[in-house]
């Protein structure tokens, strides 16, 4: 049984690992029939491009100290899930967490999610958009103190017009 070695800060390195995850979870989270996503929405992203792994390498790199990414990898060192927070002025934001479908339900999420909310603090509001038909994720995101408000999230918007709806989640400063 592989397990998982570690989650811990992202390094340039890990980049590539980062644009494969994130095209592989975006494959297996956002097509939906009735949002009218496809899996041609996602492939137009063009995920997996050297231009996207330089952005990540760029972003990994950034010692601005407002972004910071995480990246969970394999016990053969490849990257199965990331999550990254931005530090805001006036809240700080969840900008992303996904695992690999194989690698859900191993605590991974959970762990990717410990290491972003406890960077990113309590002295202010986290926010987080959320796929309104991802309920694993929905659920995560409860279980670390985030509650839904009555506002709409920032879904992705795709080439062909088609949004993924989404929720806002907020965890409330402490």
């Amino acid at each position: 049984m592989e397990k998982v070695l570690m989650v811990d800060v992202a390094k340039p390195e890990d980049a590539a690992g980062i644009v494969r995850v994130r095209h592989e979870t975006w494959l297996a989270t956002y097509p939906n029939a009735e949002a009218g996503v496809t899996e041609e929405d996602i492939f137009a992203k063009n995920f997996q491009s050297e231009d996207q792994i330089k952005r990540w390498k760029r972003g990994i790199e950034d010692e601005t100290g407002t972004r910071k990414i995480w990246v969970a990898k394999n016990d053969a060192g490849e990257v199965v899930g990331y999550g990254q927070g931005k530090k805001g002025d006036a809240e700080n934001e969840i900008w992303g967490l996904y695992v690999l479908p194989t690698y859900r339900g191993k605590g991974l999420g959970s762990k990717l999610m410990k290491s972003v909310v406890d960077w990113l603090g309590n002295e202010k509001p986290i926010t987080l958009s959320v796929a309104t038909y991802s309920s694993s994720a929905v659920e995560l995101y409860k279980r670390f103190g985030f509650i839904e408000v009555d506002e709409p999230g920032a879904g992705p918007v795709f080439a062909s017009g088609a949004t993924a709806t989404s929720i806002k989640m907020v965890r409330p400063k402490k």
